[in-house]
């Protein structure tokens, strides 16, 4: 069973972020089944490297289009994205030590993704369609 569903309210509106998103939320539940189904620690350590630069080139993806377009927001979005990388980072480095990724890392990511859609991502929709972003 996935761990997080795609859900046409979690649209921004912008058809490339969406399928950007939808593409983490797969990541995201990869490393959940290799988690579940008690794969190496390879394999879960490989998806999560997966996860990391997804994420970073959908971060650059975001943060490309917001400078083209001048989107007001874009610094604090900018250091949401940072905060994030340099969050999983560090779960990575602890599980490198500990050789192990918690269930409570995933809940992490998906909670964060989900809130930084609804709160933060879905606020760029109308301003980036009105400059033909679509």
């Amino acid at each position: 069973m996935a761990l997080f569903t795609w859900k046409d309210e979690y649209s921004t509106g912008v058809v490339q972020f969406d399928n950007e998103h939808k593409r983490l939320i797969a990541l995201i539940n990869e490393l959940h089944t290799a988690m579940m189904e008690s794969r190496s620690q390879d394999v879960v350590q490989d998806v999560l490297k997966k996860l990391v630069q997804y994420t970073q080139i959908h971060f650059k993806h975001e943060e490309d289009v917001f400078a083209r377009t001048g989107y007001p927001d874009a610094a604090q979005h900018k250091i949401q994205h940072k905060k994030l990388v340099e969050q999983v980072m560090a779960f990575n480095t602890g599980r490198e030590k500990n050789a192990c990724l918690s269930i409570d890392v995933l809940k992490f990511l998906k909670q964060w993704l989900l809130e930084h859609i609804e709160k933060n991502d879905k606020a760029y929709g109308g301003f980036l369609n009105s400059k033909g972003i679509v």
